[in-house]
């Protein structure tokens, strides 16, 4: 029951605030999946299952390494590369 919205939620109080109807929120989601289907066909996967734990498929955006840089994140956590186990679905740094 941490949703602000009462999207994800299901104690009255919160749904109460959603003012929305149900089926936009299911649009939505399917527009996303639709999305992500069409990303995974540009590099030739099916699932994201394929590609979980390949950093290799991470860059930094160039139109975003100014503000980055001015902002002292280090990004490194996310585009070097990790261990995952896919058959016991465990990731190790």
């Amino acid at each position: 029951n941490t949703c602000p919205t009462g999207i994800a939620t299901h104690d009255p109080k919160f749904k109460a605030k959603y003012k929305g109807n149900k089926d936009h929120i299911v649009d939505t989601l399917t527009y996303l999946a639709e999305d992500v289907r069409r990303e995974l066909a540009k590099i030739g996967k099916e699932s994201l299952q394929e590609i979980m734990g390949n950093t290799k498929l991470l860059s930094i955006n160039d139109v975003h390494e100014p503000l980055i840089n001015k902002l002292g994140l280090d990004l490194s956590f996310f585009t070097s590369a990790s261990v995952y186990n896919k058959t016991e679905n465990k990731k190790s740094l």
